[in-house]
């Protein structure tokens, strides 16, 4: 079980950075607004960061917390059972934060200051090409995660991460040893 516990220990360390990652957002969106109150561009891409900062935050101790609530000295089903938790709220934070990632950069660009980014040929490709990649990202990940596919267990096991994929293999491990 300490193998379990540890190879989870890299993952929990990731989301405590993304924490920081989420407080620099929630600054980057205050500063972009609270300055620029004239300016609605800014306002609209500061308070967008913002609230994207809180979620990134949210999304982040969703993951801690189900990480700290697996009882080691637990049956391994039930460690099992909180492993597939941890899994869903990743694989979702994942797909909350990151496949937005398609089209956030734009209001976080602006909250840079990079206003050139609003001119309307490089917004209108930039748009085109996120709203795409967004919408090929969320068919891809359904198609390979469907109840339906026969390998969803598979896919769901890879982009979980190396991480909880560890934590899999080393309770398969002890449940094929029988150690109790």
């Amino acid at each position: 079980m300490d193998r379990v516990e540890g190879s989870l220990r890299p993952l929990f360390q990731w989301q405590l950075l993304q924490v920081l990652v989420g407080v620099a957002l929630i600054v980057l969106g205050a500063q972009c607004w609270a300055r620029n109150t004239q300016i609605p561009h800014r306002v609209v891409s500061g308070a967008i960061v913002h609230i994207y900062g809180v979620i990134v935050i949210s999304q982040a101790l969703l993951v801690c917390t189900r990480i700290r609530r697996i009882d080691y000295s637990r049956s391994i089903v039930e460690i099992r059972r909180k492993l597939d938790s941890v899994r869903s709220g990743y694989m979702r934070a994942g797909v909350i934060i990151g496949f937005v990632w398609w089209l956030m950069w734009i209001p976080v660009a602006v909250a840079l200051g990079f206003d050139d980014v609003l001119h309307p040929n490089s917004l209108i490709v930039s748009l085109i090409v996120g709203i795409a990649g967004f919408v090929a990202s969320l068919w891809l990940c359904w198609r390979a995660l469907r109840s339906a596919n026969p390998s969803a267990e598979t896919w769901k096991r890879k982009l979980a991460g190396e991480s909880i994929l560890s934590a899999y293999l080393a309770l398969d491990e002890i449940e094929n040893a029988q150690i109790r």
